[in-house]
């Protein structure tokens, strides 16, 4: 079954925090991210894979522990 891609902000509801948040987790290398771009469109679109979502929760919630 394929992952399933999250926007930002879809990523942040299920981590509780904002997208900007998502973002900075992606800026930093805690999350990677996929840059889809439309048929004929100049603009990409960032989505984060559900997997490495479950792993950045899974390393927070082990931190935590």
């Amino acid at each position: 079954m394929p992952s399933l891609l999250l926007t930002p902000d879809e990523a942040g509801r299920l981590l509780g925090c904002s997208g900007r948040t998502v973002r900075r987790y992606i800026q930093r290398g805690q999350l990677r991210a996929v840059d889809i771009r439309p048929k004929g469109s100049r603009r990409s679109k960032t989505r984060v894979r559900h997997d490495d979502l479950q792993r950045l929760i899974d390393s927070i919630t082990r931190a935590t522990r």
